[in-house]
């Protein structure tokens, strides 16, 4: 809230008395980052989440993880093709269908999840990409066992 206010007063100060920036129903979005000592400040092109509904064609768990964070997961485990990944807590399937994606499905998967809704789930959204038993397989299991 405190960057949002010295940003918007700057703003205004620099372009127009006139001017007053909207936290609504905006025409550009300047998007201001801090990391560490360094401000980052720029104009966002895409305002809604480009991970928003990505993979989430059937069913959407409660909890998920982001696709860009799945992505990045992904490209960090260094995935080769013929590789067999499982995800122990799959949800909706996310990271596996980010690592069917980017591995061009050459991979076979295994998503497993304790809750019998969420592993149907997630092979609803696999079907719905295309993926079938050759591919992934998505089963109701406890990771413990």
């Amino acid at each position: 809230p405190d960057v949002e206010r010295e940003m918007g007063g700057a703003m205004a100060e620099y372009f127009h008395p006139k001017l007053r920036p909207k936290m609504e129903d905006y025409d550009v979005c300047v998007r201001v980052d801090i990391v560490g000592y360094r401000v980052i400040v720029g104009t966002q092109l895409n305002v809604y989440d480009l991970s928003k509904d990505r993979h989430f064609l059937k069913f959407r768990n409660a909890v998920t993880v982001k696709t860009n964070l799945a992505y990045a997961m992904v490209r960090l485990a260094n995935l080769q093709p013929g590789a067999r990944i499982a995800d122990p807590f799959c949800g909706s399937g996310t990271i596996v269908l980010e690592a069917l994606e980017v591995c061009e499905k050459q991979l076979y998967c295994v998503g497993m999840d304790v809750s019998k809704r969420s592993a149907n789930g997630a092979r609803e959204n696999a079907v719905a990409e295309n993926c079938g038993d050759d591919v992934c397989k998505f089963v109701c299991s406890d990771a413990r066992g």
